[in-house]
């Protein structure tokens, strides 16, 4: 069965190498090396999700001996849909969880699946970068720092 709502792992990527970028004010060059050893993931495959990044332009590449990656904008600029937007394209939900529509006539759903969409895409439009980077940075409740 079909899932409602399913990000890639290089949109997980993605969004959590933004928030690390986005610490601070957000102007810090990092490299690809020192990224992919925090988020625990391979070098290649970050390499790919942040140049895709780049191209979305979210990011900037900044060559030389201290080159490295850094935001394109301020974080307080960039939302995560943006960020997602750059790696998945447009938010869409699929007309119907099944491989082949099934139903005789509207849909059983209705308009929730539309609606989910549509709930999700505002959420990712109004939630900036610097605010989920902060959320990012401090330990849960219970959780050591």
């Amino acid at each position: 069965m079909a899932e409602i709502v399913r990000f890639s792992e290089a949109t997980a990527i993605a969004i959590h190498a933004s928030c690390l970028l986005a610490d601070g004010d957000g102007n810090a060059t990092r490299s690809a090396p020192s990224l992919a050893r925090r988020l625990g993931v391979s070098l290649h495959h970050l390499v790919k999700v942040l140049q895709r990044l780049v191209r979305g332009g979210v990011l900037r590449s900044v060559r030389g001996v201290r080159g490295g990656f850094r935001l394109a904008r301020a974080p307080g600029l960039i939302t995560l849909q943006d960020v997602l937007e750059a790696i998945e394209g447009p938010l869409s939900c699929r007309p119907c969880l099944l491989p082949r529509r099934a139903c005789g006539g509207r849909c059983v759903f209705g308009s929730a699946l539309e609606d989910a969409r549509r709930l999700l895409r505002s959420r990712l439009s109004r939630t900036r970068l610097d605010v989920a980077a902060a959320r990012f940075a401090s330990p849960s409740p219970g959780e050591a720092p």
